[in-house]
């Protein structure tokens, strides 16, 4: 008769469960696959401990970190800002206004940074930002937690160079 441990999980094992998951396998299968390649360890009082106190501080960061983006997002939703840029005629821009200008814009302004992965444009076919104007922008800040502003391209006094 085949008998069965408990063990963790190191990591996701398809058809199995997910990293920090507790499961039970059969003894062979724990002894020969999956302790030997570092991808599950056995489930004992002092492992399930640890496990319990890893996942109650990965909470807890994780309650902080969103904590931390509710209040980005407070403070910049549905708000604008102003990117200053050189332009020609016809209000074209001498280049365009990329996420790495509109992320300074934000720290400059509200004082958050945001990465500029994390910029992207509210309409589909605004991909590059090449002509004076107001432009929608959604941050994804953090999971679930998303903040809609403004974009106005301005155009950069001369005579302040």
């Amino acid at each position: 008769m085949a008998t069965s441990v408990k063990v963790i999980l190191r990591e996701d094992i398809e058809n199995l469960g997910k990293e920090g998951d507790v499961v039970s396998v059969l003894e062979g299968y724990a002894r020969n696959f999956l302790i030997p390649q570092s991808k599950a360890y056995v489930a004992n009082t002092a492992s399930l401990n640890e496990l319990a106190q890893k996942k109650a501080a990965d909470e807890k960061i994780r309650k902080e970190e969103l904590e931390k983006a509710q209040s980005v997002k407070s403070l910049i939703d549905g708000k604008s800002v102003d990117v200053f840029a050189k332009g020609g005629n016809k209000g074209k821009l001498f280049g365009s206004v990329t996420s790495k200008d509109i992320s300074e814009a934000l720290n400059a302004k509200y004082g958050v940074f945001i990465e500029k992965k994390k910029i992207k444009s509210s309409l589909e076919e605004t991909k590059i930002i090449d002509t004076f104007g107001s432009y929608p922008y959604e941050i994804k800040i953090y999971t679930g937690v998303t903040a809609n502003i403004t974009v106005n391209v301005k155009e950069q006094d001369v005579s302040s160079n």
